[in-house]
C-alpha cells in the first residue's frame, strides 16, 4: 500500500536525503536520483532500510544482498532494482508504478518522478517522523557533526574541556576561561578577582560568563559576541555554545597565522603597534597569501605534466573568495599544499570532478590526508570541501598556511 505522505513531510525529504547524502558527496535530490548515480542511490536506500528500527534483523538478509551487489563490479542495476522493489513490497513500503527497465532508462520524467515517491516512502517507513520531530533530526545530525569537531580542537588546548559536560549541565565558566587562556600564549586571563571561582548560585555563573564574553571581544581575539548572551552560555545551550566555539576556533588559527605570517614576511613584532588580529589578519590578507604561495610554487618548480594536461587549471590556481565554485574540486587546495611540499604530493590521485560530487568527495578526502601527513589540524570534513561550503574552507586554508612557516 501508498503509505500517506502529508504535504509537510514531502517538503521535508529533500533535506533528509541531502543530510543522509552528504558523506556520499551528492548535492542535491536532483543529482541523487541521476541515471549515472542509480547504483550508489539503490546502495543507500538499502542500507538506510536495513539501520530502520522498523526492519526485523531476520529479513535483513535479501536487502543485505542488495547492498553487497550494488556496489560491486559489472553490476546488473536492472536486477538489483528488482529485487529491491519486491522487498519494498513486502513490506508493504510502496507499491512501485514502473518497471525496473524504465526506472534505469537515462533521463525519463517518469523514472524521476519514481524516485521522488519512493524517497518520500522511504523517510516515512525509515524514521516514522512527524514533521516537527524529523526536523529536529536533521538538527541533530548537523550539531553532532559539528561538535565533535568542537571537541577536537578544544581538547588539543586545554584537555580538561568537556563540550558534552556544558550542555549537559551548564557552566560556571570557569572552563571557557581557561580555554581562551590556553588560546593566548603570553600572560594569564585569568584575574581572579574578577570571576567567581567557586560559583553555583545562577547569578555567579552568568556573570562569570558576561565576563569571558567580553575577554572574547577583546584583541588578540576579536570575535563577534553581540548575538550571545551569557545566560545561554552559562546554561548551556547546544546552539550557541558551538556557534561560540566555532568563532573561538577561528581567531585561534588567525591568531597562529598572523605569528606565521610575520616570521615569513619578517614583520619584526616591536615595530608593529598591536598584534595582528581578526580584524587586520583579514580574509583577503588570507586569499592574497595563499594565491602568492602558489604562483611562487610555480615559479620555482613547475607544474608537472599531468596537472597541466589534465586538470584544467587556467582558472584553477588562484580565487578571489572562499565561495569560488572550483574550490569544491580541491584542485586549488591540492596546489595549495604542494607549494608547500611538493614531495609528499602525488597528483595522480586528484581527478577532473566534470560535476561529479563523488570525485569532488574522494578528492577532498586525499588532500585532508596530505594536510595530516604534514601535521596540519584538519577541522573540516570531505564533504564540507567538496559542497563548497565558505566558511569550512576558509579554515581548512588556513590550517594549510599555519604549516608554511612549519616546513
Amino acid at each position: 500500500m501508498n503509505p500517506d505522505v502529508s504535504g509537510s513531510v514531502e517538503n521535508l525529504y529533500a533535506g533528509y536525503i541531502t543530510q543522509v547524502l552528504k558523506l556520499e558527496g551528492y548535492r542535491s535530490i536532483n543529482e541523487v536520483i541521476l541515471p549515472k548515480n542509480r547504483n550508489m542511490l539503490i546502495a543507500l536506500v538499502a542500507e538506510l532500510i536495513i539501520r530502520s528500527p522498523r526492519t526485523p534483523n531476520a529479513t535483513k538478509g535479501p536487502i543485505q544482498k542488495v547492498v553487497k551487489e550494488s556496489k560491486g563490479e559489472n553490476v546488473d542495476t536492472q536486477k538489483v532494482l528488482k529485487d529491491l522493489l519486491e522487498f519494498c513490497e513486502k513490506k508493504e513500503m510502496i507499491t512501485p508504478f514502473l518497471p525496473p527497465a524504465g526506472l534505469c532508462h537515462t533521463g525519463e520524467k517518469s523514472a524521476t518522478a519514481f524516485w521522488k515517491a519512493f524517497l518520500n516512502a522511504l523517510l516515512v517507513y525509515t524514521t516514522k517522523a512527524t514533521p516537527k520531530r524529523f526536523s529536529a533530526e536533521l538538527t541533530k545530525i548537523d550539531l553532532e557533526q559539528e561538535q565533535r569537531m568542537m571537541q577536537d580542537w578544544a581538547q588539543s588546548i586545554y584537555s580538561g574541556f568537556s563540550i558534552k559536560k556544558i550542555v549537559q549541565k551548564g557552566t560556571d565558566g570557569i572552563e571557557l576561561m581557561k580555554l581562551v587562556d590556553g588560546m593566548k600564549a603570553k600572560e594569564s586571563l585569568l584575574d581572579k578577582s574578577k570571576l567567581h571561582m567557586s560559583a553555583t548560585a545562577p547569578i555567579a555563573k552568568r556573570s562569570n560568563c558576561l565576563y569571558f564574553l567580553s575577554i572574547c571581544a577583546e584583541a588578540p581575539f576579536g570575535i563577534s559576541v553581540s548575538d550571545l548572551k551569557a545566560e545561554d552560555v552559562a546554561d548551556g545551550k547546544r546552539g550557541t555554545v558551538l556557534k561560540l566555539l566555532w568563532r573561538l576556533m577561528e581567531s585561534h588559527l588567525f591568531l597562529c597565522l598572523s605569528e606565521v605570517y610575520m616570521q615569513i614576511n619578517k614583520i619584526k613584532e616591536e615595530k608593529v603597534a598591536k598584534r595582528l588580529s581578526l580584524e587586520t589578519f583579514n580574509k583577503t590578507t588570507l586569499i592574497t597569501w595563499s594565491n602568492s604561495i602558489i604562483e611562487e610554487a610555480q615559479k620555482d618548480f613547475g607544474l608537472p605534466e599531468y596537472v597541466v594536461e589534465t586538470l584544467d587549471l587556467e582558472a584553477k590556481l588562484s580565487i578571489k573568495s572562499f565561495a569560488d565554485n572550483h574550490l569544491s574540486d580541491s584542485v586549488y587546495l591540492m596546489a595549495l599544499l604542494w607549494s608547500i611540499d611538493p614531495r609528499i604530493v602525488r597528483w595522480e590521485n586528484i581527478r577532473k570532478p566534470n560535476g561529479d560530487m563523488k570525485i569532488k568527495i574522494e578528492n577532498a578526502k586525499y588532500v585532508m590526508s596530505i594536510a595530516f601527513k604534514l601535521g596540519g589540524s584538519v577541522f573540516v570534513t570531505a564533504s564540507d570541501i567538496a559542497m563548497g561550503r565558505a566558511h569550512k574552507i576558509r579554515f581548512f586554508i588556513g590550517s594549510i598556511l599555519a604549516l608554511a612557516g612549519a616546513t
